[in-house]
């Protein structure tokens, strides 16, 4: 990709999770990659950093292993249209309870 070009990963459904890796040292035949959880990484450190800002997500990576120079300018990109937070659905639990407490005052009225 050039800069400034974009690429769609296409639709997903809700509550799809997709992990953004970097293949350290790729272009001359490296074999490690490097992703967000540090547990899977080979230096036990997160070599993913993420911003939030609105619809938008920047991601930035660290491409060396073993503690690295954590600049995190080795390959950065934005995802468009990703939401962290789901749409507020009330609870039965809730909806019950307000339908209890109107059906109380309408009873207590009369």
């Amino acid at each position: 990709m050039a800069l400034g070009q974009g690429v769609s990963l296409g639709n997903f459904e809700g509550n799809t999770f997709i992990d953004f890796f970097l293949k350290s040292n790729g272009k001359n035949g490296g074999e490690t990659f490097l992703g967000f959880d540090a547990a899977e990484n080979p230096s036990g450190l997160q070599h993913i950093l993420g911003y939030n800002f609105g619809e938008y997500v920047l991601l930035a990576f660290e491409d060396i292993i073993n503690g690295g120079d954590k600049d995190y300018n080795d390959t950065v990109f934005v995802v468009k249209g990703v939401t962290d937070e789901p749409e507020s659905v009330p609870e039965p639990a809730a909806v019950l309870s307000l339908l209890g407490v109107g059906a109380a005052m309408i009873l207590r009225r009369r």
